[in-house]
């Protein structure tokens, strides 16, 4: 006998699954303790759980709530709102889930000899048509060694970096954004420096409890004070060294720079 799975079948197994991702990590009370929070209308978590479905199903936002069959109890509205809130702290929820999914899930699969890395990578983050978003800036792009309309996407918790640089900036920042929330915290680190927002990010999984003994990343942030400060923070370092030749390094009581390094 065969067995037809329709396309309800598959959404209601797919729903129960997520269901379970979000019962087993607690998202609703991570969600919480990350300043996510309303006073009336429609849970956060509700919110949450539609838009993260969203992304697992490859749909359009505006389409879905516009359709006359979505089972949605708010409208496309709530669903903005929620997303351009200035309070809610989403890269604290980030850290909180890492942290959750490693302990419950990873932990258990990884021997305890294994060498837990910290991975910090920054790629160009295009908004070529933009005009008029918030820092938006003209970036240097290392794979075409030019400078480019947008932003720098620097990656071990999510963040987009402007420029340090004022007359960079195309666009500035809100004169009107309040300095208590998260949102100005956030626009405040865009336009600090790439080692000194790498350094912030390292504490930051440090303090959530994301293992790591190493960090790893690419020649752009190799320099002998950054690397001084990693080591200050009791990690040590892996990375490509840029042939300086003014700075240098203790070998066999001698200092070299790193082509004589390389040649010894």
């Amino acid at each position: 006998m065969n067995t037809i799975i329709t396309k309800n079948d598959t959404e209601k197994q797919f729903k129960s699954t997520i269901n379970r991702f979000f019962k087993k990590n607690k998202i609703n009370a991570l969600l919480k303790q990350s300043n996510f929070s309303k006073e009336k209308g429609v849970p956060c978590g509700s919110i949450f759980k539609f838009i993260f479905l969203l992304v697992f199903t490859g749909k359009n936002l505006f389409r879905t709530l516009d359709s006359k069959n979505t089972k949605a109890s708010f409208a496309k509205d709530t669903v903005y709102r929620f997303l351009n809130s200035t309070h809610f702290n989403w890269r604290k929820f980030l850290l909180l889930l890492s942290s959750s999914i490693i302990k419950n899930d990873i932990q258990s699969l990884t021997s305890n000899d294994r060498v837990n890395v910290l991975i910090v990578d920054d790629s160009f983050y295009s908004r070529a048509r933009s005009k008029s978003v918030e820092l938006l800036a003209n970036v240097f792009d290392h794979v075409d060694c030019r400078y480019k309309k947008g932003f720098r996407m620097l990656t071990l918790a999510f963040t987009l970096l402007s420029s340090e640089k004022e007359k960079n900036r195309i666009c500035p920042m809100n004169p009107i954004t309040d300095k208590r929330s998260n949102s100005y915290k956030i626009k405040a680190e865009a336009i600090k420096k790439s080692p000194d927002v790498m350094i912030d990010l390292i504490k930051q999984a440090a303090a959530y409890a994301i293992p790591g003994t190493y960090v790893l990343f690419d020649s752009w942030f190799t320099y002998p004070k950054t690397l001084i400060r990693i080591l200050e923070l009791k990690f040590h370092t892996i990375a490509m060294v840029k042939a300086m030749i003014k700075v240098f390094y203790g070998y066999e009581d001698k200092k070299l720079n790193l082509k004589s390094l390389y040649a010894a």
